[in-house]
């Protein structure tokens, strides 16, 4: 019983939260999609964090998670990242090139 009053707390606080981002009149570019995208990569990473990936063995396991956590923070760095610098421009190219690499391994 416990547990449904703490799943259904996430969810009305998630939406709470969403929709008060969302109530504005928000640009709707890349900066949302690194949000959203930072948000479902922090969630894969606490999830496979707590139970693992499956049945691979460990060096795989932390080798994925590395690359889980370097996509991570490139999503947050691009988030809040106002400026078109070299440095955002190679944060993009690595976030994508990482994230057409493992695409198919990390979401089922």
């Amino acid at each position: 019983m416990f547990k449904f009053f703490r799943i259904l707390f996430e969810h009305i606080e998630r939406f709470f939260f969403w929709g008060w981002k969302l109530r504005g009149n928000h640009d709707w570019d890349f900066c949302y999609f690194y949000e959203i995208m930072y948000l479902k990569l922090d969630r894969m990473y606490k999830c496979f964090r707590d139970f693992g990936i499956c049945i691979w063995n460990s060096d795989i396991n932390k080798k994925e998670m590395r690359k889980i956590r370097i996509a991570r923070e490139l999503c947050k760095r691009l988030s809040n990242d106002d400026r078109h610098t070299k440095k955002s421009v190679y944060y993009k190219q690595y976030f994508f090139k990482l994230l057409n690499k493992h695409l198919n391994n990390w979401w089922d």
